[in-house]
């Protein structure tokens, strides 16, 4: 579903089934940026149809939190460029070599190239992982830039962050809300976990138990307490969060 946060900024809400994020739309006098490329066709239809429904025009510019399939292999299919960093789009022309069988996927889990969430939760987007196809982004970024959408502002932020080391966050200064998407979640690529398909009711707390990473952790807090944010869009998140609310989620987890 296709939720307003203002009249110039939407979001669509992520699906736990496959794990689709939530993606963002931000609307301005001239131009629609989007947040995330989303995790295929599919989810890029879903999301176009909802902004149809809305009257709302397609995007020209969509910008990738980070190279995660689930924000990213959506980008063969979106309308108009795409926007990573450059470490993002060093781990996506990577993955564009990938072959995608079942039997190719299954060894890069066993090589810990992927991990079991990533590995099951593709298979329940994908049945037919043949139908993957994965690109770099159009447009690469080295540090924060800025898109000018016509009377509103995109501030794309080079986060790094607890997450991944390539993430981006999307901020908006006008309407105060910042799209977070993945970046203030655990390190779940490199940490030592096991994910249990047949209990996926389990996932949240499992990933609750799991350490932050001190290191990267702090400076990203301190980013976050430095943005002028009033409400931020978490990718897997079912609400939006107040600043106090996503600061007072991180900090116990900061070490003294």
């Amino acid at each position: 579903m296709l939720r307003s946060l203002s009249k110039k900024v939407w979001y669509m809400e992520p699906e736990h089934r496959s794990d689709r994020p939530a993606l963002g739309y931000i609307r301005g006098g001239k131009y629609a940026f989007a947040v995330d490329a989303g995790a295929s066709e599919d989810h890029v239809n879903a999301f176009y149809a909802a902004l149809r429904g809305q009257g709302l025009p397609l995007p020209a510019l969509t910008g990738i939190s980070h190279y995660h399939w689930d924000h990213s292999y959506g980008a063969p299919y979106v309308h108009g460029l795409t926007l990573a960093s450059d470490k993002c789009n060093q781990f996506l022309r990577r993955e564009s070599g990938f072959s995608w069988t079942r039997e190719a996927m299954r060894e890069r889990l066993d090589k810990k190239i992927d991990v079991e969430f990533g590995y099951y939760s593709k298979l329940m987007e994908y049945p037919d992982p043949s139908r993957i196809t994965v690109v770099p982004s159009d447009i690469e970024i080295t540090g924060d830039t800025a898109v000018d959408l016509g009377g509103v502002t995109v501030e794309i932020l080079y986060c790094g962050g607890p997450h991944s080391d390539d993430h981006l966050m999307f901020f908006v200064p006008e309407e105060k809300i910042l799209f977070v998407s993945d970046a203030s979640g655990k390190e779940l690529m490199t940490l030592d976990w096991a994910y249990d398909p047949a209990h996926p009711e389990l996932l949240q707390d499992t990933i609750a138990a799991l350490p932050y990473n001190p290191v990267k952790l702090r400076p990203y807090v301190e980013l976050l307490r430095g943005l002028d944010f009033e409400r931020c869009v978490l990718g897997h998140a079912d609400t939006v969060l107040t600043k106090k609310q996503l600061l007072r989620d991180l900090e116990p987890h900061l070490e003294p």
